[in-house]
């Protein structure tokens, strides 16, 4: 009996750090959820009328080449956003406001910031099409905003 006891009481306390485990891991995903929401609503906002740089960027997505990319990018963009916001309703009252609050304002920032950076190196590269490609992947906000552009981590 004992040793059943001793049994039950280890299952128990396995049990309890997957759960740790599996709730910090779903935190995680809902305050990447806030960022990308903010982060995308941003990039949706300056899409109507894109700059030069959006232009050069909506060219470098792989399902941009063909005709009407800027449209097809804006409704990825409603797409994601309409996925985020679905994700957030379900999952955002397990987590804390601020820090959801937070995360958003900062995916808002990343892109205004990640704009400007571009914007700059492009400028110092002349245009030339190696180096545009480099200032589109060396910004920091713009590597941090890459999981923001391909949903696949999101449940659905």
């Amino acid at each position: 009996m004992e040793k059943w006891n001793l049994r039950l009481v280890r299952w128990l306390a396995a049990l309890a750090v997957a759960l740790t485990v599996v709730s910090a891991h779903a935190g995680q995903d809902t305050v990447r959820a806030a960022y990308c929401l903010g982060s995308n609503e941003a990039t949706l906002a300056d899409s109507p009328a894109p700059s030069k740089e959006m232009q050069e960027a909506e060219r470098l997505f792989e399902d941009s080449k063909s005709a009407g990319a800027g449209e097809l990018y804006r409704n990825r963009l409603q797409d994601n956003i309409s996925r985020l916001k679905d994700y957030l309703k379900v999952n955002a009252s397990k987590a804390d406001k601020k820090a959801l609050d937070l995360a958003r304002e900062r995916g808002n920032g990343d892109y205004m910031v990640g704009i400007r950076d571009t914007k700059q190196c492009m400028e110092a590269c002349n245009r030339a099409s190696d180096c545009t490609q480099r200032c589109l992947k060396d910004s920091g906000p713009t590597q941090r905003m890459r999981a923001c552009q391909k949903l696949d981590w999101l449940p659905f």
